[in-house]
């Protein structure tokens, strides 16, 4: 992708740590809204066009991946937006099952970087 285009990308951070979203996006050539509450996750879901989201275990139950999919506008209005887990070592295995629901990918707290940001945000822009 041109990096003109992954610049106009727009990604959502549901996650209560600030600080942990900085450094996840830190010198990455996107623009990024980061949220601490899923009322305020949903609203920006139904009113800006987004490459993909990143949304902190701690705010989704079982069955709410396909529900947070369904309330997101893409890019293109044509696909369903990009999801990806983030979630702790020791949620591992509950991260696993909300990728067998539908979330895209997971990653983990306190071991993923920028690096692994990037993939996951160059997988969500290179969709249809």
């Amino acid at each position: 992708m041109p990096e003109s285009e992954q610049l106009m990308s727009l990604f959502l951070f549901v996650n209560d740590c600030k600080e942990e979203t900085r450094f996840l996006t830190s010198g990455l050539p996107v623009r990024v809204i980061q949220t601490e509450h899923l009322d305020t996750a949903k609203e920006e879901m139904k009113s800006q066009s987004l490459s993909g989201i990143f949304i902190d275990i701690a705010f989704v139950q079982p069955g709410d991946i396909a529900d947070i999919k369904s309330r997101s506008l893409s890019r293109s209005h044509q696909h369903d937006v990009p999801v990806f887990v983030l979630a702790h070592a020791a949620e591992v295995s509950a991260a696993i099952q909300y990728v067998r629901q539908g979330a895209q990918g997971f990653l983990v707290k306190g071991l993923s970087d920028s690096g692994s940001v990037q993939k996951l945000m160059e997988y969500a822009t290179s969709q249809p």
